[in-house]
């Protein structure tokens, strides 16, 4: 009965979330928003498919070199710590997850589409590596509270996804977002708290609306919209919000820490 509960009151939550008007508003005036790469529409469909082989999969995201580049390079970064290089998407997708793969496809995507057209005191590289050492960090968390496989990868996919909306934010209203930036700096406030209140919405509503759109998991879209404040989230469950919560909050604490750190074991 409570796990209903909870169920309803999550949704009644985003629900709420998500038809704000000044959410809409925002959105309004974003324009066209980024869509999603072949590869991922591809990937998607094979979700929902039973009988996909690792090996189908692998040769999906193998048709598309930079894609195949991208994600090989992130599997063998420093912050999965693996001990054996990864040399196929076949691999990568054995490894870490159909999931993972597909959260690394959007996200690469997403931050590759928008090169060069940011403030110049946003640095997308320093998010890239926010977003990467949070969800590595989250996905670390699911492990050892022993969550389940689907909980595992969400949480690594809600980490990596959870600041998308600072990226549509910083290429759609440059000019707005770099004074919440700078105010932000200057007066030691939540920069999350500045765009609420000039912006009509945070990076966490708007990132959560654009990952609505696109069909998103669902336990995946609460824990973006809800990461700054998981309070407002009724479970109290060890989920993959709370995975989420405590990695951001961890990176941004430990930040200077070794990823190694955080992904051995």
């Amino acid at each position: 009965m409570e796990d209903l509960k909870s169920t309803i009151s999550r949704a009644v939550a985003l629900k709420r979330i998500l038809e704000k008007p000044s959410l809409r508003e925002m959105v309004s005036k974003l324009g066209s928003l980024p869509t999603l790469p072949e590869v991922y529409q591809r990937l998607t469909q094979v979700l929902e498919s039973e009988d996909a082989s690792v090996e189908e999969i692998g040769e999906i995201i193998s048709q598309d070199l930079a894609m195949t580049a991208n994600i090989l390079k992130v599997v063998n970064s420093s912050f999965f710590g693996l001990t054996r290089r990864i040399t196929s998407p076949a691999q990568a997708v054995g490894l870490l997850g159909l999931n993972t793969i597909q959260a690394i496809v959007l996200t690469t995507h997403l931050f590759e589409t928008v090169k060069g057209a940011h403030p110049p005191d946003f640095s997308l590289p320093a998010l890239w590596r926010h977003s990467l050492l949070v969800a590595v960090i989250a996905r670390r968390i699911a492990l050892e509270e022993r969550l389940g496989v689907d909980q595992i990868e969400e949480a690594f996919m809600a980490g990596l996804l959870h600041d998308v909306g600072k990226v549509i934010f910083a290429t759609k209203l440059a000019d707005e977002y770099r004074r919440c930036l700078e105010t932000a700096e200057q007066d030691e406030r939540p920069l999350w708290n500045l765009e609420g209140e000039r912006l009509g919405a945070t990076h966490a509503e708007v990132g959560t609306y654009l990952m609505g759109l696109r069909g998103m998991n669902e336990a995946v879209v609460q824990a973006i919209v809800f990461h700054h404040g998981p309070s407002l989230e009724s479970d109290i469950k060890f989920n993959p919000l709370a995975c989420v919560h405590l990695a951001d909050f961890i990176e941004r604490l430990e930040g200077d820490l070794p990823p190694k750190e955080w992904t051995r074991g």
